[in-house]
């Protein structure tokens, strides 16, 4: 459905691309790739011209990008997201915020190195250098945007590339070279889209005749660009034919026709939605109006642009306050995050002096629990050495027991044969036994 959505946008059946994309966002309501249909609903918006329609459709995709699962393809969709709304405000005139997503889609596809996307982003950066009428950085990026398309050999993105060199050269006046270069766009796409008519080179080319004074050639293609834009019913080539040929008619002296295309580019420049687009409408009214002695109507016109230049005035003024309010608050959260940073590294410190303490009372308590352990060891070989003491005496005292009745039964055993031996010696002493009666009592 995708692909074919986008066959059918870059075939300008715009038609056909919003039926089938209008039945696959109800089919696919919840599907992961719904940032997808609605981005591509909005690029076909936008290339209808219908660009206030467009962008709340692009930014709704915006939105919905962060159900895409896969983290790179989530990336990627966001890039050219940016591409997208950089183009799409560059229509609106908001510049600022063009570039600014140019630059976060040159970021994403520098950093993957991603050739083919940078091709793109550099031709429309160069686009919207352009508008701002910056032309040697157009013209810087242009070159740089066709060199890497035929480096890679991507020739839809060269012709990109090399019809914008050719609106450059014609803003700078270099006429010759950009009807050269027009004429190699349109062979790029000859080779590219036989099919499809070449509207926006023929204009361009056209548009550049009639800066030159060739008035009839110029008309001829611009009137052949209004054709083809009209058969593929698409409104910014439609609004930027009648522009052109009321500024050729202008310029040729043929005033009713200018206001006759002026009048029909009116209407389509204020419901495209883009405050340049409308703005050089009105000068471009006011002028043939004045011209055509319509002073009336000139002077309406000329009323609707300055409530215009007024409005744009108060958006400048609301973008310079909010940007203003925005450098406050970023001024603000900068003192913010300093005093929470420094904050933090008080708390570091505190944790750090916390840690060194936690630290030290855990070898304190681990010093205390070595010292009881050794205390407790002491404690239990002294026990056991008193022990081994109380051992020993009571081994002594059984053992002098055991003497003592020793020596009791020795002196009661050996009492009596020593009282008679005693005896007889105290015989013999006092020579009461002689000779043969003491032999016979030893006997």
């Amino acid at each position: 459905i995708i692909v074919l959505s986008e066959t059918y946008n870059e075939r300008y059946e715009f038609t056909k691309a919003e039926e089938v994309l209008a039945g696959a966002l109800q089919r696919f309501a919840n599907s992961d790739q719904l940032a997808r249909l609605y981005k591509l609903k909005g690029e076909v918006l936008y290339n209808q011209g219908d660009i206030i329609g467009a962008m709340p459709v692009l930014e709704k995709a915006l939105g919905l990008a962060n159900r895409i699962p896969d983290e790179s393809s989530r990336e990627q969709f966001l890039a050219t997201m940016y591409q997208t709304l950089a183009t799409t405000h560059m229509a609106f005139g908001n510049m600022n915020e063009s570039f600014e997503n140019f630059l976060k889609a040159i970021d994403f596809a520098e950093s993957r190195s991603d050739s083919l996307m940078l091709t793109l982003l550099y031709n429309n950066l160069g686009g919207a250098y352009e508008d701002v009428k910056e032309y040697e950085k157009s013209q810087y990026y242009l070159e740089k945007s066709m060199e890497m398309a035929r480096s890679i050999n991507s020739k839809v993105n060269e012709s990109g590339a090399i019809l914008n060199l050719a609106n450059v050269s014609r803003e700078q006046g270099k006429y010759t070279d950009a009807l050269a270069y027009y004429d190699q766009a349109a062979v790029l796409w000859e080779e590219l889209r036989p099919n499809a008519p070449p509207a926006i080179i023929i204009h361009n080319k056209g548009a550049t005749l009639s800066r030159m004074g060739r008035f009839k050639e110029a008309e001829d293609l611009l009137f052949r660009s209004l054709e083809m834009s009209e058969s593929i019913q698409l409104p910014q080539g439609i609004y930027f034919n009648h522009l052109e040929l009321s500024r050729l008619y202008e310029n040729a002296g043929q005033l009713e026709k200018s206001v006759f295309h002026i009048e029909q580019a009116l209407p389509l420049a204020r419901g495209s939605g883009s405050l340049s687009t409308l703005t050089a409408a009105l000068q471009q009214a006011q002028k043939v109006y004045e011209s055509a002695g319509r002073y009336q109507k000139a002077y309406n016109t000329l009323v609707e642009d300055k409530a215009l230049t007024d409005s744009l005035k108060t958006i400048e003024k609301e973008k310079e306050l909010s940007e203003l309010k925005s450098t406050f608050e970023i001024s603000r959260q900068q003192e913010i995050n300093e005093l929470l940073e420094e904050k933090q590294a008080q708390q570091e410190r505190q944790i750090r002096v916390q840690n060194f303490l936690i630290g030290a009372a855990i070898l304190i308590i681990l010093l205390i629990a070595a010292l009881l352990i050794m205390a407790r060891k002491t404690t239990r070989e002294k026990q056991e050495l008193l022990e081994e003491l109380r051992d020993r005496k009571d081994e002594l005292e059984q053992l002098n027991q055991a003497k003592d009745r020793v020596f009791a039964i020795v002196s009661h055993d050996l009492r009596s044969p020593l009282t008679s031996v005693q005896g007889v010696l105290e015989l013999v002493k006092d020579e009461i036994l002689k000779g043969d009666e003491l032999k016979q009592l030893v006997q």
